[in-house]
C-alpha cells in the first residue's frame, strides 16, 4: 500500500519532496490518502503541480487537521515524522523533522475547540510561516505572532491559553494571575491615552512595569492579590537556580489587550501550585536577619509592610538574572 500511494502521497515542502511516516498507522493513513485523493483530482483536472507548490503556507497543517477529523483522541507517544529529499544540483539531501506527541495534542485540542482556521490564518500572515509555527509546537517555544503587534490583534485569548499550556507548559493558574492583574490595570487607569501607553512599552519599558509594580503592591494591600499568586506568575524556580519567569510581562501586556475575556470554566476551576522558592527565599532572609545587630534589625522591622511588599516585588519582577542555590 505504501509503494502504491507513494508517488501520489507526496507535497512541496521547503522546495522538497516530502513524504511522511507516523507511530500511529490510523493518523498516517488518514493524512496520506487525503493527499493521494487531493493529487487525483488534481490530475483528472488537468492540473499536475504538486500538491504544496502553489498553496503557499500552511499544507502540511492543513493536511494534518483533515487528518484528525476521524480521530477521537490523540493518544500518547504519537509522533509524526517528515521526510524531506532533495536530488536537485550537487547536493542531494534528505532532512526528517519530526512533530513530536506535545504537538499533535495541542493541534488535535485546537482543530477540536473550532481553532483550525485561526491557526492557519496566524502562518499565513505577514511575519508569520507554518516552518516557524511548527518549529515553535514542536520545541516547546512561544511563538511571536500570538501576540498584538503594530499589525495584527493577536490571536483569540482561548487559543492563547490552550498554545501557552501545552506547548510551553505554562500553569493556568500562571495565566489566570495575569489577567487579573491586567484587568486592575485597566479599571485603575481611566485614562485611554495613558493605559494604551503603558500596555504598548509594557514588555520593555521600565517606566511602564514601574506603573505595575506599584500596582501589585496596591492588590497585595488591599487584598486583590496574594504573595503565593505573585510568586506563581513572576518567580522560576528549578533545582538550580531561582529568578524571573521571561514570560510574566509578556503574559500581562497580552490580558491587557484583552481584558474582556471570559475565562471558561474549565481553566478557572484551578488549584495555585505554589512553588518551593518562597521557604527558599524565606531561609536566606532569616539567615540574613539573624547575622544583623539589634540596632540594624529594629530597624529593619521599623518599616511598614508596604515596604516588605515592595522590596519582594521589586526583587522578583526585576530583570536581574537568576541566583544559585549552590
Amino acid at each position: 500500500m505504501f509503494v502504491h500511494y507513494l508517488p501520489q502521497g507526496v507535497i512541496l515542502r521547503e522546495g522538497k519532496l516530502s513524504v511522511f511516516q507516523s507511530t500511529s498507522t490510523e493518523l498516517w493513513y488518514d493524512l496520506v490518502e487525503r493527499i493521494a485523493t487531493e493529487t487525483d483530482d488534481r490530475i483528472m483536472a488537468g492540473k499536475f503541480e504538486i500538491l504544496g507548490s502553489k498553496e503557499g503556507s500552511g499544507v502540511l497543517l492543513k493536511k494534518t487537521f483533515d487528518a484528525m477529523d476521524k480521530l477521537t483522541r490523540m493518544e500518547p507517544g504519537i509522533s509524526l515524522f517528515v521526510w524531506m529529499f532533495s536530488n536537485s544540483g550537487q547536493g542531494p539531501d534528505c532532512k526528517i523533522e519530526e512533530i513530536p506527541n506535545d504537538a499533535l495534542q495541542f493541534l488535535f485540542k485546537a482543530y477540536g475547540s473550532g481553532h483550525r482556521d485561526e491557526i492557519l490564518r496566524l502562518v499565513s500572515m505577514k511575519g508569520g510561516s507554518e516552518n516557524s509555527f511548527i518549529n515553535c509546537i514542536s520545541t516547546g517555544k512561544d511563538y511571536g505572532q500570538l501576540y498584538p503587534s503594530k499589525k495584527s490583534v493577536g490571536v483569540q485569548p482561548d487559543l492563547f491559553a490552550l498554545y501557552q499550556m501545552e506547548i510551553c507548559k505554562t500553569r493556568k493558574s500562571s495565566l489566570l494571575i495575569a489577567y487579573k492583574i491586567a484587568q486592575q490595570l485597566k479599571e485603575k487607569t481611566p485614562d485611554k491615552k495613558k493605559y494604551d501607553a503603558i500596555v504598548k512599552e509594557l514588555d520593555r519599558d521600565f517606566g511602564a512595569k514601574n506603573r505595575v509594580k506599584n500596582l501589585m503592591v496596591e492588590m497585595i494591600e488591599d487584598g486583590d492579590l496574594s504573595y503565593d499568586e505573585y510568586i506563581e506568575l513572576f518567580a522560576e524556580d528549578t533545582e538550580n537556580y531561582i529568578g524571573t519567569k521571561s514570560n510574566a510581562w509578556r503574559y500581562i501586556k497580552y490580558f491587557s489587550y484583552n481584558v474582556e475575556w471570559v475565562p471558561p470554566e474549565a481553566l478557572i476551576s484551578t488549584v495555585l501550585v505554589f512553588p518551593s522558592i518562597l521557604k527558599y527565599v524565606a531561609k536566606q532572609i532569616l539567615v540574613e536577619l539573624r547575622l544583623m545587630s539589634f540596632t540594624q534589625f529594629s530597624m529593619v522591622f521599623s518599616f511598614s509592610p508596604r515596604f516588605f511588599a515592595c522590596m519582594i516585588i521589586w526583587r522578583f519582577s526585576s530583570d536581574v538574572g537568576r541566583i544559585s542555590k549552590k
